[in-house]
């Protein structure tokens, strides 16, 4: 698999963000990065949706998710397939995503 989808640099991604939670403490990830610091900081809410967003799907690749792609190899493989085929139609879903809860914050949550 191609570069930078290989599993040693997903060990590194998640270490960082690991180090990076780690350094902030709980005080300041709230005050700084939930829905409510976020829109406190300036940021419109589809801004701190999608942002909260890309955060708890890298919580989940480097929590719940991360020892099952490190430990399989058909599961590494699978997921390294993932990035590399779909990332453009993820990018398109995301941005979708962000058009509806611009139209109505609502559709947040739904």
């Amino acid at each position: 698999m191609r570069l930078p989808y290989g599993i040693n640099n997903y060990v590194n991604v998640c270490n960082g963000f690991a180090n990076f939670y780690s350094c902030l403490g709980p005080q300041n990830i709230y005050n700084c990065f939930s829905l409510v610091g976020l829109v406190g900081l300036n940021k419109s809410p589809q801004d701190a949706y999608a942002y909260q967003g890309y955060l708890a799907d890298w919580r989940f690749k480097c929590g719940a998710g991360f020892f099952a792609v490190y430990e399989s190899t058909t599961f590494t493989s699978c997921t390294q397939s993932t990035y590399v085929n779909y990332n453009t139609d993820m990018g398109k879903i995301l941005n979708n995503y962000k058009m509806n809860i611009t139209a109505d914050p609502n559709n947040a949550c739904k």
